[in-house]
This record gives structure tokens, sequence and C-alpha cells, in this order.
């Protein structure tokens, strides 16, 4: 059977621009507030790696799950957020990483 895509559209995420926007909204807020960027859903079909290209303009990240947080640990020492349920089995994960959960 070969395979079908039923997707029709594709967003193309101009980095520099995205820059620009973070920029704009942190002008538009006191300055002693923090910015978060969330990044859940692998930074919503755009690649978690966008870290790399954000970490400097941003204070913390907010993530779906443990598994998230993980993989955004490795790219930064930042604090991050998980927005979404947290099970037992993650607590020990999120210790040991520096991971804030949400109750």
């Amino acid at each position: 059977m070969s395979e079908i895509n039923l997707y029709n559209g594709q967003i193309i995420v101009n980095t520099n621009y995205l820059i620009d926007n973070i920029n704009y909204l942190k002008s538009k807020i006191n300055k002693n507030t923090l910015f978060m960027a969330v990044i859940k859903a692998n930074a919503y079909g755009h690649g978690i790696n966008i870290v790399n290209n954000i970490d400097n303009i941003v204070d913390y990240y907010g993530v779906a799950n443990i598994l998230e947080a993980l993989k955004v640990r490795e790219l930064t020492n930042k604090p991050i957020l998980i927005l979404g349920n947290s099970f037992e089995e993650s607590f020990l994960y999120a210790y040991q990483n520096n991971i804030i959960l949400t109750i």
C-alpha cells in the first residue's frame, strides 16, 4: 500500500522573524517580567531544535510532558515547566534534571 499525504499545508518558520517577534513582545511587557517560550508538541511541529535559535532571548520554556522536557534539557540549562500532566514515574527524572512540574 502506498503512503498518502493527507496534509495540504506547510508552515516554514523564518527564525529571524521569530526572534524579531519575541523581541517585539518583550518590548511591550515590563522588563522585569520573565518570558516563556511554549514549545510543546515538538515546537508545534517546527522541531525542538528551535531552542538553539531563541535560547539567548527567552527566560524559560514550557513543554507538554517529561519526554519533551528531557529533550529541551539537552539543549539548554534554562528553567523548563511541564504544562501537561505529570505522572509519578516522571518525578525522579524531573528532579534529576531540574524540571518544574505543574501540580
